[in-house]
């Protein structure tokens, strides 16, 4: 018997993009995206690297309700300026780089889920999410500017959940330092709603807050204001905590720990098709309290 397609497992780093604006519809978010990649938009990341979009598609998945876009990104190496050292004349020489022409590229495979806002990046990439952070947050908002003037964009790397609970877990939590923002009807825990509401409700549209302890020297993690700022910070912001667990203590820094989302498909052509109804049923989910089963 001919031996069956196994499943493979491919990881990502996600992102959640916000637009936090009157109009941030799925449609505006394909728009957004869309432009990015029409208009050719590379962001510096670094002192030479560049990122941009290389290639884009467009389908659905679930009879057509989730949407999705993906393609090639693309990471390379922006060099300006007309002298060059030649190494084997050991003379300096006036050389004319063609135009749009830059060394050393790197691909990787996206896909982009506008019912969710969130990027997925493949972690074969080679890049730092931080990088790809710098990438969106700087992209979306060029092109959000042209039409708009005040809108606030976010980018945040959805960061792993096992730091979270190692905070929220820790023997004693002697310091927070949160830097946190709303989400987009995105749906937690009790305390994380809690906290989300509260920003909401008084326009925050980002906060920055140090949570230091009283004479008992340990903040409580039940409290809906504590343990909610953790909880919203896992795809919505970062923190820092100092904490003490096993009598050693320890500063855990959120975002130095980013989520990696692992996907099985059996080709490589059905991943992205699978990446999204994965993601799509976790957050609707989230939202509506039902399965997507």
């Amino acid at each position: 018997m001919p031996n069956r397609p196994r499943l493979k497992t491919y990881t990502f780093y996600g992102f959640n993009v916000k637009y936090l604006a009157s109009d941030s519809s799925a449609d505006r978010y394909l728009e957004i995206f869309r432009t990015i990649f029409n208009d050719r938009i590379g962001i510096p990341v670094s002192q030479e690297r560049v990122i941009a979009l290389k290639t884009q598609f467009t389908g659905s998945t679930n009879n057509g309700t989730v949407r999705m876009l993906w393609g090639q990104i693309i990471r390379f190496t922006s060099i300006e300026g007309f002298n060059w050292y030649h190494s084997l004349d050991r003379t300096i020489i006036n050389y004319e780089i063609p135009p749009n022409v830059n060394p050393n590229p790197f691909e990787g495979f996206y896909v982009f889920i506008p019912e969710i806002h969130r990027f997925f990046v493949g972690v074969s990439f080679n890049i730092s999410p931080n990088s790809i952070k710098a990438f969106l947050s700087k992209a979306v908002s060029q092109v959000v500017s042209r039409n708009a003037f005040g809108d606030l964009v976010i980018v945040e790397i959805i960061q792993s959940q096992d730091v979270i609970d190692r905070i929220l877990q820790a023997d004693r939590v002697t310091r927070l330092e949160v830097d946190i923002s709303y989400t987009n009807d995105d749906v937690g825990d009790e305390a994380q709603d809690f906290l989300d509401n509260l920003l909401k409700d008084g326009k925050v549209g980002r906060m920055k807050a140090i949570f230091n302890p009283d004479e008992s020297n340990a903040l409580n993690t039940g409290n809906n204001l504590v343990r909610g700022a953790v909880e919203l910070a896992k795809e919505n912001g970062k923190v820092t905590a100092s904490v003490v667990t096993g009598g050693k203590r320890q500063t855990i820094r959120t975002e130095n720990y980013p989520e990696k989302i692992r996907v099985e498909s059996l080709t490589e052509e059905g991943l992205k098709t699978a990446l999204a109804q994965q993601m799509f049923s976790k957050y609707r989910e989230k939202q509506t309290g039902e399965s997507n089963e």
